[in-house]
């Protein structure tokens, strides 16, 4: 159709110029386009042409038509709907997310694990590297030496194995050989050192030692996150906070919060995307979570 047009457009134009071009090299063919000119002008600017329309008078025809249209129309809602064309979206921020080494339950004497029995059985010479460890014992650490928060709250390490160095000094009153005696009877993995500066003004005692963490599957972890929402574009004027920090969400300008239900569900997943366990099942309730999740 749009090749039909071009053409009659370029028709149009072009049996002008023809014409005039013949009238010059034969002149009878002047009557001609006189003629020509006279029917071009009558149908371009005294009559209006009027499509013609075709009306099917049939029922099941009509019926499947409208079907087809209605179908449409349903589809192009639902594409609208599931890709949510109407919806602005929104950065979400975290808010008030922490990792934390929870108190561990009381449950009577743990049983020793076989590495605490024979720590000298994981012994390692010093490689290439530089590396070696030789642990004499284990030992329990204090919670915030057990376990540690990585950056931005983007993960928790716990420590399975320690190698600590401690170095103790004294002054001149404190040298001579009781401290030399002191510094030899302190136990550690490696044979104290002991340095004492010529005239006995000061020294030192350093003691390297290596050990297992006693029983680090056995912490209890706790999980406390939310989440924050601006919708008035950086101004703060209309925000939205939720998580499982409180029982409520909070709605409004960060001066005058409100409070709104909430009915958030916390589902853990692995790296697969499927579903895991934390605290003993994978989704947890907002009632559920209240404070953290252990």
């Amino acid at each position: 159709q749009v090749v039909n047009i071009f053409c009659e457009r370029l028709l149009v134009v072009c049996s002008p110029v023809c014409l005039i071009l013949l009238s010059w090299t034969f002149p009878r063919s002047r009557t001609i386009m006189i003629l020509w000119l006279r029917n071009f002008c009558a149908d371009e600017f005294v009559s209006i042409s009027v499509p013609r329309q075709l009306v099917l008078q049939n029922r099941r025809l009509g019926l499947c038509y409208k079907m087809l249209q209605l179908s449409f129309l349903i589809l192009s809602l639902f594409y609208c709907v599931y890709n949510r064309f109407f919806m602005k979206p929104y950065e979400v921020h975290p808010w008030a997310v922490g990792v934390f080494l929870a108190e561990t339950l009381s449950g009577g004497d743990p049983a020793i694990p076989p590495h605490c029995k024979h720590p000298a059985a994981y012994s390692h010479n010093q490689n290439s590297a530089g590396f070696g460890y030789a642990p004499t014992a284990c030992k329990t650490l204090p919670g915030e030496e057990a376990a540690i928060v990585l950056d931005d709250n983007k993960g928790l390490f716990l420590a399975t194995f320690a190698d600590e160095t401690t170095v103790w000094q004294g002054t001149t009153g404190d040298c001579g050989a009781v401290a030399r005696e002191a510094c030899a009877g302190m136990n550690g993995t490696l044979t104290p050192v002991y340095q004492e500066a010529s005239g006995g003004s000061h020294f030192s005692c350093v003691l390297r030692e290596q050990f297992f963490v006693q029983n680090p599957e056995e912490q209890r972890i706790q999980l406390v996150y939310g989440y924050e929402v601006d919708f008035s574009n950086g101004k703060r004027s209309d925000l939205f906070r939720g998580g499982i920090l409180a029982s409520a969400n909070s709605v409004g300008p960060a001066h005058s919060m409100e409070e709104q239900n909430s009915n958030l569900v916390t589902i853990f997943l692995a790296l697969d995307g499927q579903a895991c366990e934390f605290g003993g099942k994978s989704q947890w309730r907002h009632a559920d979570s209240i404070g953290g999740i252990t």
